[in-house]
């Protein structure tokens, strides 16, 4: 039996694990979502692509109340209308604006590729994110389900999770719970 004690905040932030085997506390860290997606999510989009022969995609930035959210598309305009009317769930409700579009690409997986590597500035707040679009780094914080705003990133609140797995585990061997 496993007995999780304290929060997982999404943001790579770790939390104590009790087993109930030995009492040991082991520590386990999440790593941050890959950006790109798994090839199977894709299944069948090489041959639905395939239709449009001359079809180019882009690259795009938006300026949203959660920092800046990157995408790729092939219509920019009507992406950025359906980020508007809250059709896509990761912005919706964010007030986004459009603030940069890339050059065209030839191909989905290169756009996507591009995609990747400026999320991937953008979160490090690297100096190249500015050089290629010309904006400030902010990294997209998601959304919560609970209502709650997004967990500090910066590490403040891990402490105050660890300390209550640290008391849940005082209260299991008090209980008797771990032999």
């Amino acid at each position: 039996m496993l007995v999780q004690c304290g929060f997982d905040h999404g943001a790579g932030l770790a939390f104590p694990i009790v087993t109930n085997k030995r009492g040991l506390m082991r520590w386990r860290r999440y790593k941050r979502k890959s950006y790109w997606r798994s090839p199977e999510r894709l299944d069948g989009q090489d041959e639905r692509d395939a239709g449009y022969k001359n079809r180019r995609y882009f690259v795009y930035v938006l300026d949203t109340t959660l920092g800046q959210y990157v995408g790729h598309t092939y219509s920019v305009q009507n992406r950025v209308a359906q980020h508007r009317r809250g059709q896509t769930r990761s912005t919706a409700g964010t007030a986004p604006e459009l603030v940069w579009t890339s050059r065209p690409f030839g191909n989905r997986n290169d756009a996507a590729s591009f995609e990747a590597a400026l999320k991937s500035l953008r979160d490090q707040k690297s100096p190249k994110f500015h050089d290629i679009t010309g904006l400030h780094p902010q990294p997209w914080v998601f959304k919560t389900t609970s209502g709650s705003p997004p967990a500090d990133r910066g590490g403040s609140n891990h402490v105050l999770w660890i300390a209550i797995g640290v008391l849940a585990v005082i209260l299991l061997l008090a209980a008797g719970g771990l032999r």
